[in-house]
């Protein structure tokens, strides 16, 4: 058992059940959060994990995150879309399709602890590849 809590905050919250429980089996102590409202400083959080279902683009979080002290994992089904965040949000570790984070939550969150900068986007491998270009370059 690790002892950082991990903040959850969901779109639907019918879901957030699922999630806490998940983080909670990979051995994290959920803290169950509103969607847009920051973690009070005084709860250590090892990470924000922000669920955001298919109706609700990414881009309106943007400010809220951009206020988070903990590393962001933006789970979402617009990855592309999700990564003009990535100027915004200074904590934002990870970009991830909700069927890779369902799949490898334990994970997950054990390498956004140890990263110390960049943005990890998982995809949906079972989706088509897309391409995304920044400063010129296509990645």
């Amino acid at each position: 058992m690790h002892a950082s809590y991990v903040g959850i905050a969901v779109t639907d919250p019918r879901v957030q059940p699922e999630w806490l429980a998940l983080i909670a089996g990979a051995g994290w102590r959920p803290y169950p959060l509103d969607l847009e409202q920051v973690p009070p400083r005084a709860v250590p959080l090892a990470a924000l994990v922000v669920v955001l279902d298919l109706g609700h683009p990414p881009a309106p979080h943007g400010f809220w995150l951009g206020h988070v002290a903990a590393p962001v994992v933006l789970i979402t089904p617009h990855i592309t879309a999700a990564q003009t965040l990535c100027p915004h949000v200074p904590r934002l570790a990870a970009i991830v399709d909700p069927v890779q984070a369902l799949r490898h939550a334990g994970d997950l969150l054990t390498m956004v602890q140890r990263m110390t900068a960049g943005t990890l986007i998982l995809p949906d491998v079972s989706a088509p590849v897309q391409r995304w270009h920044w400063q010129g370059v296509s990645v």
